[in-house]
């Protein structure tokens, strides 16, 4: 049976003593001596004591699970309380103070404008109403919609995680099609585009964002021959290289790499030419590029690329700093023949997905691919000949050409007129039955040679 009483009774008045609340000692389901504070009125502290012994005896009896108790109890606290244990969670792992701030700013938005006062008041009507609510008044884009969804889904998930709520209850909530709706197209450069934008900043006298014509000129060639991000080139120093040993490599520490852990990748070789007499000059930790990730880089492209009267921004996107590096990095060495996995590996990608979003392959693409596909033998020239019934001179003369029907080179390679073997390049005809030269094939306009890049001037 409770006990109701009153503390500190003997020292207090009569009207004091009115004001004082009662106060309810019990045992629990443990058998563990209990307090617990009830109201001022004798009947309603009466009524608490009777209802924390029935809770003390189902709970003793197994009729009610004490988890689910303890669920119940989370999810009558103040969301506030919760949006606190989350960023002292968040703040104090990996993640960056930008996305703290982020996270939390996006997560706060949608409980205000959803109304929620607690974590039981979370379900999918209410968030995607206020999400496309807020879409609609604030023009979002879809990827930022996403953004919003994800930090929210990302505080749901940690609320399951942490025993606050038994399920997630967003998980049925979709993201959009990013595809269809990008608001910050980017286009990658031709090796020859880049080159171009090279010499006109090392031709340049202007300062742009406080940086010289051959700076700029070096931040734009290490960038597209390496692929490192903004922040990734603002970090580099003397001591992330190391040109010493067999395979030249560039280290990326935890801290600055998008991904939070300390990545090394390899160097070109002309890029290494190049750095040997730059990094001599410089101390171990002197930076490459002083506070380079605060600049605005995309300025400095688009004032060289202005200087050389070519587009900044055209139908197909615009070419500031992440699309003249990194992304011209990634397309052209998946146009060179790397395959996606290597390519994803030197972009240090985490899903091949993201690889293939800096790939648009256009129409030259498409005619370089159909050309290395290999014939299977010379099936070709047999479907034609049938097709003729065997008067077709013109097919046969073709097939012979193309084909050069002997046993011996049938048991070598009988799709050898195709793919990456080198007899192909000897295939090749000008329309006029005349075959080119291995050099003339090379220089079609389907397969162009790579862009000469001024590495006098960057060596100066």
């Amino acid at each position: 049976m409770a006990s109701i009483f009153k503390r500190n009774s003997k020292h207090l008045t009569a009207s004091q003593l009115r004001r004082e609340p009662y106060w309810i000692e019990y045992f629990d389901e443990n058998a563990r001596r209990r307090r617990s504070k009830g109201y001022t009125s004798l009947e309603a502290t009466e009524r608490k004591a009777a209802d924390l012994e029935e809770r003390a005896r189902r709970l003793r009896d197994g009729l009610v699970d004490p988890a689910m108790e303890k669920l119940a109890e989370h999810r009558k606290r103040p969301i506030d309380d919760h949006l606190q244990d989350f960023e002292e969670s968040i703040g104090g792992g990996d993640s960056t103070k930008k996305h703290v701030r982020l996270t939390m700013t996006r997560i706060r938005r949608i409980v205000e404008g959803a109304g929620l006062a607690s974590i039981g008041q979370i379900n999918c009507d209410a968030i995607e109403g206020f999400l496309q609510e807020h879409r609609r008044k604030e023009d979002l884009g879809n990827r930022t919609y996403n953004h919003y969804l994800q930090a929210f889904d990302e505080f749901c998930r940690w609320l399951v995680r942490t025993n606050r709520l038994a399920v997630n209850p967003i998980s049925s909530l979709g993201r959009l099609n990013t595809e269809v709706d990008v608001r910050h197209k980017r286009r990658s450069l031709t090796p020859s585009e880049v080159a171009k934008l090279v010499e006109s900043a090392w031709a340049s006298s202007a300062i742009v964002q406080g940086y010289d014509g051959r700076l700029r000129s070096r931040a734009y060639f290490v960038s597209y021959m390496t692929g490192l991000r903004q922040k990734e080139m603002g970090s580099l120093t003397a001591g992330n290289f190391d040109l010493k040993s067999k395979q030249p490599t560039v280290t990326i520490e935890a801290a600055c790499s998008k991904r939070r852990r300390q990545d090394t990748i390899p160097l070109h070789p002309e890029l290494v030419s190049v750095l040997r007499p730059w990094l001599s000059e410089l101390g171990p930790d002197e930076p490459l590029f002083p506070r380079f990730a605060r600049k605005k880089a995309w300025l400095m492209v688009k004032k060289d690329l202005e200087r050389i009267d070519i587009a900044y921004e055209t139908k197909a996107g615009i070419a500031d700093f992440h699309a003249a590096g990194r992304a011209s990095h990634i397309t052209e060495m998946l146009r060179q023949g790397a395959n996606m996995v290597q390519v994803m590996k030197q972009a240090r990608h985490s899903d091949i997905r993201m690889t293939m979003r800096y790939f648009k392959a256009d129409l030259t693409d498409q005619v370089t691919a159909i050309e290395r596909l290999p014939l299977p033998g010379n099936a070709g020239q047999q479907i034609v000949s049938t097709h003729c019934g065997g008067t077709c001179p013109e097919a046969a003369e073709n097939g012979n050409a193309l084909h050069k029907n002997s046993p011996a080179r049938k048991m070598q390679n009988p799709g050898s007129d195709r793919g990456f073997d080198a007899s192909r390049k000897t295939m090749a005809g000008d329309g006029n039955g005349c075959h080119q030269s291995p050099d003339e094939w090379r220089r079609r306009e389907s397969n162009p040679r790579p862009a000469i890049f001024p590495w006098g001037l960057l060596r100066a």
